[in-house]
């Protein structure tokens, strides 16, 4: 089924900041026939490594108002699905990548991944109001909500939340929608090669 754009799709067309941060539209035979993830992952490679999740909140944030909505939408999204897919929610939230947790659960959503986005708000919410970005504030929650135990399956607060997250979005699950979103939309994705940057 082919995702509808919606008025949360196209505001993701603006910027966030002043520059227009999408690539130019790759050739089609770059994108075919090389599996799932080429498309997304096309769509997130100038921008990858200029939002900084080591650096704080303030770093954080700053760099994320600075690519468009979809880019941020698709990098929260990706960063969590590699990281609970690798290690679970308490992973997740341990890790740098924990910062991001509230875009991830907006970036889910907007890829029309409401489903997967429900799933992160609840894993989000057992850090209460206001989240924390903060690593070491995450870490002293984490310890509070730990169980006792010595298997994981025992002591980790998020083993429900994980079987869920990885029964829809698995790594193969999440290429293949990423894909199709961004193949559906992609103009939020990507400038045609007359668009100026």
């Amino acid at each position: 089924m082919r995702p509808q754009l919606n008025a949360g799709t196209l505001a993701g067309l603006a910027p966030m900041g002043d520059i227009d941060t999408r690539p130019l539209q790759p050739a089609p035979e770059t994108v075919s026939d090389r599996g799932p993830g080429r498309p997304y992952r096309l769509a997130l490679a100038p921008i990858w490594q200029s939002v900084s999740i080591y650096d704080g909140a303030d770093v954080f944030l700053e760099q994320f108002s600075g690519i468009t909505r979809a880019q941020g939408a698709l990098l929260a999204a990706t960063w969590c699905q590699s990281e609970v897919c690798n290690g679970g929610f308490h992973q997740f939230f341990q890790n740098p990548t924990g910062i991001l947790a509230p875009e991830a659960a907006d970036g889910f959503d907007f890829l029309e991944l409401s489903p997967v986005a429900r799933i992160v708000r609840r894993a989000v919410e057992m850090f209460g109001d206001p989240y924390p970005r903060e690593q070491a504030e995450r870490d002293r929650i984490l310890r509070g909500l730990d169980l006792p135990g010595n298997s994981r399956k025992d002591w980790d607060p998020f083993t429900i939340l994980d079987q869920e997250f990885y029964s829809i979005a698995g790594t193969k699950a999440f290429g293949v929608s990423a894909d199709m979103f961004v193949r559906a939309h992609n103009e939020l994705f990507f400038r045609s090669s007359g668009t100026v940057g």
